[in-house]
């Protein structure tokens, strides 16, 4: 049984985990490889497609139409493969994704399903054109590390390396959320249960990786590392047992962040904290639903400061009851904890938010919509054009500390 797994075109170029997962889970009764169009380009999808006898494509919800546009040429291509869509875009709209050249699409994480699908019976494939979901793995520890010897993790680190001056790739520690913020589609539209790693085996991960592709720092892509205060201190334990050296940072809420936490940080040598600033209105972070206040903010960002421990903070413009009053109220909690780094984003209603609709959204070409910048949604108060003046305001005043993401997006015209 061969396989290939591809992720489709997209301007974020992090080596793909969740493809490589799988690709480990099903390594021991398929034959996997794995192709990413942020550098093989289509022709060579669909020359290596021929051979295959499943073409499983991950797609995101911005990434739904390409991954559509391949399902369609693979099928051309090669009509005796069977082509399977996943990810988040499919699991969120999998009616949409199921057409008449997708023979199957898996709902959340596809380990077991895949599995499931690949496993013959009398010599034939079980896979119809159907929507399928099995639940997800419970214990993470059972899944086989990332298969990253099927991809060229040269050319991940490498663009790393360029944009922001340092080797740097990605390891999780958890899946799922405890959250249901009304903004993000993980938490809120395809909730999985919160399911943690054992520090020890994330730990063997990192040492490994490092040694292997002379790793200068660790990203961590979890939703937030510090689900739990017990699992961010049950891995900085870990690394400091082992006198870890390289850095590292996460994603982290404010509401569990504090001088205990920070210490163990530093000691593990974590050195960065992206934090959900989200809104200085207290009215907007309680229908974010997010379960965080301005004043745990504050506590946050200062405990982080003192342990010197550069913090990003990630501000969201445009929740229905936004005004120019309540952005003012975030820019007076920006002056108060005084972050190194700084990101806008628009809101986006995308599929799987509590601002989704169908009826107002459906016919949107969500490729051309990103979280730093979309051109139709505005909030009560303000117009799409009012809320991008604010973020080009806010961008200004912050010039000399906008996360570097933020470049980026502009430089790829998504902020305009």
């Amino acid at each position: 049984m061969k396989i290939l797994l591809v992720r489709p075109h997209y301007h974020s170029c992090w080596e793909p985990l969740s493809l490589l997962y799988l690709a480990s889970y099903v390594m021991d009764i398929a034959e996997a490889h794995v192709m990413d169009e942020s550098f093989d380009d289509r022709s060579s999808v669909l020359e290596v497609a021929k051979h295959m006898d499943l073409v499983g494509i991950s797609a995101t919800t911005p990434q739904l139409k390409s991954a559509l546009g391949l399902a369609k040429q693979v099928k051309e291509a090669n009509p005796d493969v069977k082509t399977i869509l996943g990810g988040y875009g499919p699991s969120l709209q999998p009616e949409k994704a199921l057409t008449d050249y997708v023979d199957a699409v898996i709902v959340g994480e596809g380990e077991r399903m895949l599995k499931n699908l690949l496993t013959p019976i009398d010599g034939e494939l079980r896979i119809g054109n159907g929507i399928y979901r099995l639940t997800p793995v419970m214990y993470l520890d059972d899944i086989p590390r990332p298969a990253r010897y099927l991809v060229d993790m040269e050319r991940y680190i490498g663009t790393a390396q360029r944009e922001e001056g340092r080797r740097v790739t990605s390891v999780v520690s958890m899946r799922g959320c405890a959250f249901h913020c009304n903004f993000c589609a993980a938490g809120y539209g395809l909730s999985e249960p919160l399911r943690l790693r054992s520090p020890e085996k994330v730990v063997d991960e990192m040492a490994d990786v490092q040694s292997m592709y002379d790793i200068e720092y660790f990203k961590f892509s979890d939703a937030e590392t510090n689900p739990t205060l017990g699992h961010f201190a049950g891995l900085c334990s870990e690394l400091y047992s082992r006198r870890w050296k390289t850095p590292w940072g996460c994603n982290m809420r404010v509401d569990k962040v504090d001088d205990k936490l920070c210490t163990l940080a530093e000691k593990a040598k974590c050195n960065e904290f992206d934090f959900g600033v989200e809104s200085g209105s207290p009215k907007i972070l309680k229908h974010y639903g997010k379960g965080i206040t301005t004043k745990m903010t504050v506590k946050a960002f200062k405990a982080a400061k003192a342990h010197g421990i550069l913090r990003r903070a990630q501000v969201i413009l445009g929740a229905p009851m936004e005004t120019y009053g309540t952005i003012k109220m975030t820019e007076a909690l920006l002056e108060k904890i005084d972050p190194d780094l700084v990101a806008f984003t628009i809101l986006a209603p995308y599929p799987g938010t509590a601002y989704y609709s169908e009826e107002k959204y459906g016919d949107i070409d969500w490729s051309d919509v990103d979280n730093y910048g979309n051109t139709f949604w505005h909030s009560d108060h303000l117009s799409n054009e009012e809320l991008r003046a604010e973020q080009k305001r806010l961008m200004e005043k912050y010039h000399d500390r906008l996360a570097p993401i933020m470049g980026k997006k502009r430089r790829l015209g998504i902020i305009k």
